[in-house]
């Protein structure tokens, strides 16, 4: 038997000779790197594919991932850092390969080729890119290096065009002194080699900005979606999951719309991820992109295996200690509650799942380890300074409702004096930006001052008042017709009020209009209404709570200035009108919408404002009569906003001054 097995390898070596002899060193490279591809393409006959194999010998079972991960984070993170000292190695062996092998594809180094001819001579134009596995799909991802300052951007946008990329994500805030904007501004073009790019918009999404480019060469076209994540710290990491899970799904979301234009998913283009500077966030958005759908496929994560998977591809994706623990906490955080986006048309059937089968049955175990999971609160969020303090006491309705230090509003003021810049009031936000709402409570008589501060400081222009105006401790804050709220720099006058009413005629509300000037005449002036639902939504049936809402966006508009909700204390009634407009905006842009979402992050900015559970659950029902009765429903509104709706006759409708309500 040894005999047979020396003739064979002799004979395998002789004719491996011959070869190298007969092709010479040039085509034999060729011949090496088309074996490769080959190898790397699906097989036919057996029908699987390629890409990451994912093994579940290593893998965690999602309902034993909770644990995995408390034990990782057992003796002060000891398994982290087990795990990422294991990625540092891989993270060696596989530099020591580069440095051997520069422009040879080894198996493991997946260096993106450069197919046009005009950069092969020129490759310092052209960034570093390898292609990264994805979760049972090859080249998957790619990633590059972002054009550094004083760089041409031509490489980068060839590499985009020769790979047929349709979606680039970036992780970490744009620096405009450090990095140049890698787009045209939004409408206009540019000229970047034989290509030409023009950027036909820009959006903005909560911790994100989107822009969508048009690529043209030799009246070719083709589009182009770049995400540029920017809800980071100084560290260049998010300070939470959620927002990043967001992006991770928006962009999962294109991904699969382009898809479905191809024959197959393993012909969709690849997503390409640029690092910044600093090469991070390239590594945990892979990371994400590709476990998620392994946890949505199989029930499991097996989080080192593709981490040194994808080392081994491109050594960029090695990020820090702090960034391996992140992508744990991500994925913990969606195996605890699951997929919380829901499809505008499944909302009647997610709502009935969440609260177990019945609409009065208890326990609701979706619904309930959801609600847990909304009012769990981490230390590193539970800052309370300057509400605690004792100069600042007074100025609060209660200590149950108080801002946490890293989102509260500030006052502009005169530092040495204690408590000048406080005022209880907490930045929420919203589907556009991080900071569209300001939560704040009905002000006292000893802080209306400060609430007009900061209307003027932040030029308000909406307020949306849900305090009845005879309540008790609740008072007018605004000024008459005869009267005029002076401040350190402005003055706040009267100008109008009307009433309007919704379509249906059971929501209505006051409008008060106050012109804001400034006292030395070097700021503009701030025209600010104050829009009063204070019915809202305690005497509203559950398929028109939605209607303030509506009728409060069209007064607010397109608007990015802040919209400032007021109730008694700056609770549960403003949260829920902040994340049901959130709701509204996401419904118009996405056909689907995600409470718990939004409503951990105001409960991290503003813990107490979920009291319980079903305070949780009627946000579900009041989204899912909206959708069901009208989903599709306009306001009847008046051409202006200072006459009662045209619709109704003065004889069918009374307005009281005092309420604003329509009887």
């Amino acid at each position: 038997m040894r005999r047979i097995c020396t003739i064979e390898f002799e004979s395998l070596w002789v004719g491996s000779a011959r070869l190298r002899r007969a092709v010479g060193p040039a085509k034999r490279r060729q011949l090496k790197r088309c074996s490769i591809d080959s190898d790397l393409k699906p097989s036919g006959s057996r029908g699987r594919t390629v890409g990451w194999p994912a093994p579940s010998h290593e893998a965690v079972p999602a309902r034993l991932f909770a644990q995995h991960v408390h034990q990782l984070h057992a003796d002060g993170g000891a398994g982290l850092l087990r795990d990422w000292q294991t990625l540092q190695t891989a993270q060696t062996l596989t530099d020591e390969t580069q440095t051997k092998l520069v422009e040879q594809v080894d198996g493991r180094m997946m260096r993106v080729p450069l197919p046009s001819r005009l950069y092969r001579a020129r490759t310092a134009l052209v960034p570093p890119a390898y292609h990264v596995d994805g979760y049972r799909r090859a080249r998957a991802f790619i990633v590059t290096e972002r054009p550094g300052p004083g760089t041409s951007s031509e490489g980068f946008w060839r590499l985009i065009w020769d790979q047929g990329v349709t979606t680039t994500v970036s992780i970490g805030a744009y620096q405009a002194s450090v990095t140049s904007r890698l787009p045209p501004e939004a409408g206009q073009a540019r000229p970047c080699g034989d290509l030409e790019l023009r950027c036909i918009g820009d959006h903005l999404q909560a911790g994100c900005e989107v822009s969508e480019v048009v690529i043209t060469k030799r009246k070719k076209e083709r589009r182009l979606i770049m995400y540029q994540f920017t809800d980071c710290t100084e560290s260049g990491l998010p300070d939470d999951p959620l927002p990043l899970l967001q992006l991770v799904r928006r962009t999962q979301v294109t991904a699969e719309v382009t898809a479905t234009t191809t024959a197959t998913a393993t012909a969709a283009p690849p997503v390409l991820v640029v690092t910044g500077l600093d090469g991070r966030g390239a590594g945990l958005y892979v990371g994400l992109a590709t476990l998620l759908t392994q946890l949505s496929r199989n029930q499991e994560l097996a989080v080192l295996s593709y981490c040194q998977h994808i080392v081994g591809q491109c050594p960029r994706l090695l990020g820090t200690l702090e960034e391996y623990s992140l992508l744990h906490e991500c994925l913990l955080e969606r195996v605890s509650v699951g997929e919380t986006l829901v499809p505008r048309d499944s909302a009647q059937t997610y709502t009935e799942r969440l609260q177990g089968g019945g609409r009065h049955s208890f326990p609701y175990p979706t619904a309930e380890t959801q609600y847990k999971s909304v009012i769990a609160l981490g230390a590193r969020h539970f800052t309370v300074v300057s509400a605690a303090k004792p100069c600042n006491e007074a100025k609060n309705r209660s200590l149950s409702f108080i801002p946490m230090e890293p989102s509260r509003v500030l006052l502009p003021g005169d530092a040495a004096l204690e408590g000048a810049s406080y005022i209880n009031a907490s930045w929420l936000p919203g589907y556009r930006v991080m900071r569209e709402y300001i939560l704040t409570q009905h002000p006292l008589p000893s802080t209306v001052i400060d609430f007009w501060q900061m209307v003027w400081h932040y030029r308000i222009t909406t307020v949306a008042c849900l305090s009845p105006e005879v309540c008790v401790g609740c008072g007018v804050f605004w000024p008459s017709e005869e009267e005029v709220i002076r401040g350190s720099n402005f003055v706040v006058r009267y100008m109008s009020e009307s009433a309007d009413c919704s379509a249906t005629y059971k929501t209505s509300w006051v409008i008060r209009s106050f012109l804001l000037q400034s006292t030395a005449g070097t700021t503009d002036d701030v025209t600010a209404r104050v829009v009063h639902l204070p019915l809202w939504p305690e005497e509203c049936s559950l398929d028109s709570v939605m209607e303030g809402v509506v009728g409060v966006r069209n007064i607010q508009g397109d608007r990015l200035n802040p919209l400032v909700v007021v109730d008694k204390y700056g609770g549960t009634e403003g949260a829920s009108f902040c994340l049901l407009s959130t709701v509204l905006r996401q419904l118009e842009q996405e056909a689907s919408f995600d409470i718990f979402t939004f409503a951990k992050l105001y409960h991290q900015r503003r813990p107490g404002i979920w009291k319980n559970m079903r305070e949780y659950l009627y946000l579900y029902h009041a989204v899912r009569e909206w959708l069901t009765s009208r989903g599709h429903g306009t306001l009847r509104r008046a051409g202006s906003c200072t006459s009662l709706c045209e619709n109704r006759t003065p004889t069918e409708v009374s307005v009281t001054g005092l309420h604003g309500v329509m009887v």
